[in-house]
């Protein structure tokens, strides 16, 4: 696929529920094999459903890569995030619930600087640390946000991974176009309904560098990469998104499989987020379907093209067996447009019921987990630093409240059951078709199969088995009033501890 920093400047500088896997067999660990440090590579889409993968029934779209993923890790088949993406990724960075900090919508609030990051914590144990691709929770520049560009912000707005234990960085402040990033040729942001979603999906054939190499001046996306501080990366930039991302990714892997330094990565792409767009060579395997789903499904299926580059990578490399890799969505699909897909659940990005916050995700570590398995139990975004600390033998030093749990035994098929709640607490859209976040708070506790929801502030609550009710479809509050009671209980009671967190407890002076 050809997808090139078309600067050698840069290169230098930067040195299921549908369907089962059934079948697979299951290869035995030993504790004795398992490496004290593994690398570490958190791998997330942006706005991938769970039914837009090969591997949860999707028929059209082709994804190998996410498919062997599957085959040979430990398949995730309750995997939680927030209902939008950039919660999401506070909840990954930090093992907090986003309702401690202020990160509870798309790019509102940044992440403090106080918080402490699997950055921080993998820095702070000698691992060497990159991050790469979407960031989103905090701007990149000092002088504004590239979007919305205005009056100067208030110094704690900008927060960046330089700023969150990242030693190297490629990172962009938050969506850009999947193919050709830096250019779009159609105001994408006049479409509010679906209605109007051609406007997110490119309807048209795209060449490499369009617009910025051949073709006719397009208008400039308004977000760049960034290496660090006041250091853009040097232009033009064009291609596949997925794969401009994955260059600087693999180039800080080998240097790191070189000098022999265990490895954290973290790579979070910005596809299929919109404005959706694929090269010819990614629509070429969807030619009889409309241009709109070529350009779809092409955007999938370029990164996942990419997941298996980075896994072969590895293996020349020497190091796929004692590097864990984690891959998951960030939210569910997007309600802009029609392509997508949640699956068997109800809802889709924004909501807190099962479509907007249940999501794909597996995780392969040869040397220490037995392959071809699934979890069943909730695992959720929170759980990735407590979890990923608990493998690298370290633990967060400044001591504050964490949300997530290490679920390590449950990765090892040594328990079945996670040992806490899972809250989530977010605004409700202003409106069914816009993004704005409106005043109406949408909540949700999960409890082994059970969830509680309220979608009008707590003025009432739904009450789910979601072994026997997964479209979430029968509410069985009234049944079930004593556990509806306990539940509103362990609400308040979180509640109560992350108002604490937010008023600066967690801070002290």
């Amino acid at each position: 696929m050809k997808s090139k920093f078309h600067s050698p400047a840069l290169i230098t500088l930067l040195g299921g529920l549908f369907v089962g896997i059934a079948g697979v067999p299951s290869v035995a660990v030993g504790a004795e094999a398992r490496p004290k440090r593994p690398n570490i590579i958190l791998v997330m889409a942006d706005d991938l459903g769970w039914g837009d993968v090969a591997f949860n029934g999707n028929p059209k779209v082709h994804t190998p890569a996410l498919d062997q993923l599957v085959h040979d890790g430990v398949t995730l088949n309750r995997f939680y995030v927030a209902p939008v993406c950039s919660p999401t990724r506070g909840s990954c960075m930090t093992g907090r619930n986003p309702n401690r900090y202020g990160t509870i919508w798309a790019g509102r609030v940044p992440l403090p600087r106080e918080e402490e990051t699997i950055g921080d914590l993998l820095q702070a144990a000698r691992y060497r640390t990159g991050f790469f691709g979407k960031w989103h929770l905090g701007t990149l520049t000092p002088e504004c946000d590239e979007g919305f560009p205005g009056p100067k912000l208030p110094p704690a707005t900008y927060s960046a991974p330089w700023h969150h234990g990242f030693d190297v960085s490629f990172a962009t402040e938050s969506a850009v176009p999947n193919y050709n990033p830096m250019v779009w040729d159609d105001d994408w942001n006049l479409a509010t309904t679906v209605s109007t979603a051609n406007k997110y999906i490119m309807d048209r054939p795209l060449v490499y560098g369009e617009g910025t190499l051949v073709g006719k001046p397009l208008p400039r996306w308004p977000y760049n990469f960034w290496l660090g501080e006041r250091r853009p990366a040097p232009g033009p930039i064009a291609g596949d998104a997925s794969e401009l991302i994955m260059d600087p990714a693999l180039a800080f892997i080998t240097e790191s499989v070189e000098k022999q330094q265990p490895f954290l990565a973290v790579i979070w792409f910005v596809t299929p987020h919109t404005p959706v767009a694929a090269g010819p060579e990614a629509r070429a395997a969807y030619a009889k379907l409309s241009m709109r789903e070529q350009h779809w499904f092409g955007a999938i299926s370029a990164m996942d093209a990419q997941i298996g580059r980075l896994r072969n990578t590895l293996r020349k490399l020497g190091a796929e067996q004692d590097t864990l890799l984690w891959f998951c969505s960030d939210n569910g699909p997007s309600w802009v447009h029609e392509l997508n897909s949640a699956g068997p659940f109800r809802g889709q990005k924004g909501d807190v019921f099962e479509g907007g916050i249940h999501v794909p995700s597996v995780l392969v570590w040869p040397n220490g987990l037995a392959g071809g398995r699934q979890v069943n139990a909730p695992i959720a975004a929170v759980d990735i630093l407590p979890t990923l600390a608990a493998i690298a033998g370290t633990a967060p030093a400044k001591k504050l409240p964490l949300d997530g749990e290490n679920v390590l035994p449950l990765l090892e098929g040594k328990a079945d059951a996670r040992h806490g709640l899972l809250f989530y607490d977010y605004p409700m859209r202003e409106r069914a078709e816009g993004w704005q976040p409106g005043q109406t708070r949408q909540l949700a506790v999960i409890d082994g199969p059970w969830k509680l929801v309220s979608v009008d502030g707590r003025k009432s609550f739904q009450l789910y088995n979601l072994e026997q009710d997964i479209a979430e479809r029968h509410d069985l509050a009234a049944a079930n009033v004593e556990r509806v009671t306990r539940l509103q209980q362990a609400l308040a009671a979180w509640s109560e501890s992350v108002q604490a967190s937010a008023r600066g407890a967690d801070y002290p002076k």
